[in-house]
């Protein structure tokens, strides 16, 4: 046989395999009307199935994250105090084959939730509409040590009700990638 150049050889690309079905799929009624109750009632059922799946997942995920408050806290005063003890020049963390635990710096910030709108400074004020901006107001107001500044006039900031939380270090760790 003589092949033609401007033919290509092209083989047909196989069209993908039809998803398994079930057993229960598999018993197709013939009457037309129960055959669409039939298919409603199992999109139906594995609708709730699926609705159930992300249930158990969302209580199992809770359960995880309970178990891992408790365990912070129990024991992360006491990984921290060891992590410091290990520490050495300016290194702030150890690697492990299963993570990095370490200090990273926080900055201090003010909780003003309690503190009356009329109390706030004028500056201050464009940070808080029905409540507090965080954001906006970590650019108003300053932390230095345990005393909150006003950014643009450095005057002390001292309200009844505002709550400062000074500048420090918090323990992080960060662990490997997780298994799928």
């Amino acid at each position: 046989m003589i092949e033609d150049p401007h033919q290509t050889n092209l083989t047909p690309t196989p069209e993908p395999a039809a998803p398994e079905l079930s057993d229960a799929d598999q018993a197709v009624p013939g009457d037309p009307g129960s055959f669409l109750e039939w298919y409603t009632g199992r999109k139906a059922d594995y609708a709730s199935q699926k609705a159930r799946l992300r249930a158990q997942y969302e209580a199992m995920l809770r359960d995880i994250e309970r178990q891992e408050e408790g365990l912070d806290y129990h024991f992360a005063d006491r990984a921290e105090r060891e992590l410091r003890a290990q520490l050495t020049g300016r290194s702030r963390s150890v690697k492990f084959l299963t993570g990095t635990i370490g200090l990273r710096k926080k900055p201090g910030s003010v909780n003003g939730a309690d503190v009356p709108l009329e109390l706030w400074p004028e500056e201050a004020q464009s940070a808080i509409v029905t409540k507090v901006d965080g954001t906006l107001l970590k650019k108003v107001v300053k932390v230095v040590g345990e005393k909150a500044y006003l950014a643009e006039t450095g005057e002390p900031l001292e309200l009844p009700g505002l709550r400062v939380t000074p500048e420090g270090e918090a323990l992080y760790v960060k662990t490997g990638k997780e298994e799928a």
